[in-house]
């Protein structure tokens, strides 16, 4: 899923978690880095979901698109464990 959302050329990083959904159990949060000269925005959270369901079908693409500023990084610049370590939203 960070593949195809990678191949969006304002993505710079992208890491897939799970979050708790009442309805299906697990729900697919999408966390992206956007590359400079590039605006957060609704419509490119959609063009970001949008190409990730091309590549693995809608039903299964992530269920929400999160903007953040980067990553967590190790002491040595590499990076961490994504945003796993984050509070996931409770409901997306």
């Amino acid at each position: 899923m960070e593949g195809a959302a990678m191949e969006h050329e304002a993505v710079n990083q992208a890491a897939a978690v799970g979050a708790p959904d009442d309805i299906t159990g697990t729900a697919v949060v999408l966390y992206v880095v956007v590359e400079g000269g590039y605006e957060k925005s609704d419509e490119l959270r959609e063009e970001v979901r949008s190409k990730v369901g091309e590549e693995h079908g809608k039903p299964f693409g992530p269920q929400e698109v999160l903007f953040v500023d980067e990553f967590p990084k190790t002491q040595s610049g590499k990076s961490s464990d994504g945003p796993s370590r984050r509070p996931t939203p409770a409901k997306v």
